[in-house]
């Protein structure tokens, strides 16, 4: 169990370290590619779901998705990629009323 903890510290604190790098480089886009791209950076490497051969343990979604698509195991596959979908739907409508939001506040 604590090996499990420190992978998840390492990558939360690997991921937050590369999240002020996509925020450096993503701050000369636009409004709304900035907002496209932190969003894909946060939904992609964030986004949980359990692992199928070890319940009550999780891993990025997209580890798990492609795991499954690597080894042929369609089992669990189709459910993390419906995860990501999940994640990226919200990250969409979430802009998309933030950007609606931005632009009538500058009228």
């Amino acid at each position: 169990m604590h090996d499990y903890l420190l992978a998840w510290l390492v990558y939360l604190t690997a991921g937050f370290l590369m999240a002020i790098v996509v925020w450096k480089l993503s701050s000369k886009a636009s409004s709304a590619w900035r907002g496209l791209i932190r969003g894909t950076y946060l939904v992609v490497p964030f986004t949980p779901w359990i692992l199928a051969d070890y319940p009550g343990f999780y891993a990025p979604a997209f580890v798990v998705l492609m795991m499954d698509l690597i080894l042929n195991e369609s089992g669990s596959s189709l459910a993390g990629a419906l995860a990501l979908l999940a994640s990226f739907t919200f990250m969409l409508i979430f802009l998309s009323f933030w950007s609606f939001r931005k632009a009538k506040r500058s009228r």
